[in-house]
């Protein structure tokens, strides 16, 4: 028998079909089915299970591997002295190892125990006859490297059955006493419903998270009442951020929870609280399920996640210095890092986000964990970018999608490609952007990932308004409020709807603006999001052309109530509206200087254009007041920020601003800037900019002082609503 044993753990399962038959055989002979020799009962275990490897001839029962994989699982799961590690991160240590299913050999079974921090490695093989006999032969390697084999047959159509067997015989060769509960609790009984299952988790451990969804909406619509079903379900989509279906399908894993573990039936809870942003209800959860097994990484790992969710950032560092202190190999893990960059990413801590992202790297490459490398690399980018040094970050962001799609995972890859296009466009490669975005669009399209489809074609709304493509940018900003909006993600949605209404203002639809912002702002305020704040001075500034002074400032006020001061760009927009609400009204000195702590704020956060603008507000207040050599100054900040963009938004306001200050400074001399106003009124007819237009007409009309242009100009911005430009007018011809 030794010598059969250790043939099983120096073959490939590709040559041992015959060697695991015969060793069925010799074993059903001696009289020994469950085990050659138990474990000796002892303290808290740790075991992986790999999913067994199809050594039949029918390739279509590949869908029982995971089946087998998960029944066994979850069997020894309720035995509280044994931790059984995830199946994702045993999908992954595969992955990284080179391994597709294969019975591993004894360097790899060491090499898989150590990456896991295993203690006990269970796998081996199946195979299902033409008649529908399934017969399933797996192997324990224990922690002194010795084997236990465990046999079993039964009819395919009675899997749930012949896995409690099966698990019967691996509790005895762990030395583990039986218990009430067994594999087959909740897991679906029609073979059909459990392919599909079957065939989701597979899709989820591969980042197929839409795929995933699919299957396992089929198995949700063929056994409803299965909370494991519902459970996974959520888990894809929550992945996904399908947060209404999301949300739909914890609330089923919740209500149906009877059925499940005591573990899974807290999952459930967590996700359906995380789902209704119940966050302080989803985290006590996820703690008091990590007290329970305070020695099991990924629980606390999952407590991570619900801090992050719930944006308690003080909290996070103290979680993770605690996990450090978990004996190796868990306190040593590469995850703890990346979840500690992670919350200092989003808190915008981005010197704690820069080390923690190195020492997850470190931790991994020793570890030769792929995705996690990736991860590292990923948030270190970013950390980079985000200090402003945009050429060190690309390199980072190459290796992250590099090792995103060495380890299967397109989804991460893609948004690398996200943030990547990000970074040209800081660099004014707007084509470079462009071309980025869309491979991400590409990819997410390809996946059936509405999420990332949704953030992709923001991103590029976004962009061709840069580029003053308003058309294209509408029709994007469009479709991505659209597919926000159908996944339930408001947040999201909100935020497109918040671009959708810069454009429609960009193209002088005001009505239409206001509608849409005053909808994206009511969605913004219900959902407690910070970002109201952008909302609020994109309506501030439609009333601003309204003539609406009283509405508008209303507005900046709520702006300034909602605003934490942790973003530059955030508080500059505010401040930016605050000086051309002063400069409608005449006070000059007031406008010029929250226009120069607006073009601060926006260069500390790196926004040319809305840099750009505010120089050109400080030259106009200049030169309104007769400050005529700080105004050209002014203007030619400006004209230098401008010149690092290869963005068209500020271009023809800063062109405009530099022909007035040019009049000024020689007023014999009109024609040169009566020529560059004709240019920018030329040229934003043919990108249908309306505030372009006006300001190039009215500083044309006010330079060669004709009483009937300026009376023409103010009826036909009546006309239009645009009262600002009106008044202007009005104003000049007096």
């Amino acid at each position: 028998m030794d010598e059969l044993l250790a043939a099983i753990q120096r073959g490939r399962a590709r040559d041992s079909r015959l060697v695991w038959l015969a060793a069925a055989v010799l074993v059903a002979a001696l009289g020994v089915v469950a085990l050659r020799r138990p474990l000796p009962p002892r303290g808290p275990r740790t075991v992986a299970v790999l999913s067994p490897h199809n050594a039949s001839a029918h390739a279509d029962a590949g869908w029982i591997s995971p089946v087998f994989a998960e029944l066994v699982a979850n069997d020894l799961a309720g035995d509280p002295t044994v931790r059984v590690v995830p199946e994702a991160e045993v999908a992954a240590a595969m992955r990284d190892l080179g391994l597709r299913g294969e019975v591993p050999q004894p360097s790899e079974v060491f090499r898989l125990k150590k990456r896991l921090g295993a203690d006990v490695l269970l796998g081996g093989i199946y195979s299902l006859s033409e008649v529908g006999t399934l017969r399933a032969e797996l192997v324990l390697w224990a922690p002194d490297g010795k084997t236990t084999f465990v046999s079993q047959q039964g009819d395919q159509a009675h899997l749930t059955e012949l896995a409690t067997r099966v698990c019967a015989g691996v509790r005895s060769g762990l030395g583990l006493a039986e218990h009430p509960a067994n594999a087959a609790i909740a897991f679906p009984a029609n073979l059909e419903t459990a392919r599909l299952y079957a065939e989701g988790l597979r899709l989820l451990h591969d980042y197929e998270a839409a795929r995933a969804s699919e299957a396992l909406a089929k198995a949700a619509a063929l056994s409803p009442d299965s909370a494991r079903i519902q459970l996974a379900l959520a888990e894809a989509l929550l992945f996904l951020r399908e947060e209404t279906q999301a949300r739909e399908a914890a609330r089923r894993a919740f209500e149906l929870g009877d059925s499940l573990s005591l573990d899974d039936r807290v999952r459930a809870e967590i996700f359906y609280r995380r789902t209704l942003g119940d966050h302080d209800r989803a985290v006590a959860l996820a703690h008091a399920r990590y007290a329970a097994a305070p020695a099991d990484l990924s629980r606390g790992l999952d407590v991570a996640e619900e801090l992050i969710s719930a944006r308690r950032w003080p909290e996070i560092a103290a979680l993770t210095a605690g996990l450090r202190q978990l004996p190796p190999p868990a306190g040593n893990d590469a995850r703890i890092d990346l979840a500690e960059s992670l919350g200092c990413l989003r808190s915008a801590d981005l010197k704690c986000a820069l080390a923690s992202s190195q020492r997850a790297y470190a931790t991994a490459l020793e570890r030769g964990a792929r995705w996690q490398m990736a991860s590292a690399r990923y948030h270190e980018g970013e950390a980079i970018r985000r200090q402003g040094d945009a050429v060190q970050a690309l390199p980072k962001l190459a290796e992250a999608d590099r090792l995103y799609t060495g380890s299967g995972d397109r989804g991460s890859a893609a948004s690398v490609r996200l943030m990547s296009a990000t970074i040209y466009a800081d660099q004014c490669d707007l084509p470079g952007a462009r071309r980025e975005f869309e491979t991400a669009l590409k990819t997410f399209g390809e996946m059936g990932d509405r999420a990332g489809e949704g953030a992709t074609l923001h991103d590029l709304a976004i962009l061709l308004r840069r580029a003053r493509e308003l058309p294209a940018a509408l029709a994007y900003a469009s479709r991505a409020t659209t597919n926000f909006l159908e996944q339930g993600a408001l947040r999201q949605g909100s935020n497109a709807m918040t671009t959708l209404g810069n454009l429609r203002l960009d193209l002088g639809d005001l009505s239409g603006a206001l509608t849409v912002l005053s909808q994206a702002a009511d969605m913004r305020r219900k959902e407690k999001d910070p970002l109201v704040v952008s909302t609020l001075t994109a309506l501030a500034a439609v009333r601003l052309l309204q003539g609406d002074f009283a509405a508008m400032k209303k507005l900046l006020d709520e702006a300034r109530e909602n605003d934490k001061g942790q973003e530059p760009t955030i508080t500059g927009r505010i401040r930016f509206g605050a000086a051309t609400l002063a400069l409608a009204k005449g006070r000059l000195d007031e406008e010029a200087a929250e226009a120069t702590k607006a073009a601060k704020l926006f260069k500390d956060g790196q926004r040319l254009d809305e840099q750009a603008l505010s120089e050109a507000a400080v030259a106009e207040s200049l030169l309104r007041a007769g400050h005529l050599d700080t105004a050209r100054l002014a203007v030619n900040r400006a004209k230098e920020v401008v010149a690092k963009s290869s963005s068209r938004l500020a271009r023809p306001q800063v062109a405009v601003m530099d022909a007035k200050v040019f009049a000024a400074e020689q007023p014999a001399h009109l024609d040169e800037p009566l020529r560059l106003l004709k240019e920018v009124a030329s040229e934003a007819e043919k990108t249908g900019v309306s505030a372009d237009q006006w300001e190039a007409r009215l500083a044309a009309a006010q330079l060669e002082h004709q009483a009937d242009n300026l009376a023409a100009l103010a009826r036909d911005a009546r006309a239009q609503g645009l009262i600002l430009y009106a008044l202007q007018a009005e104003a000049a011809k007096r």
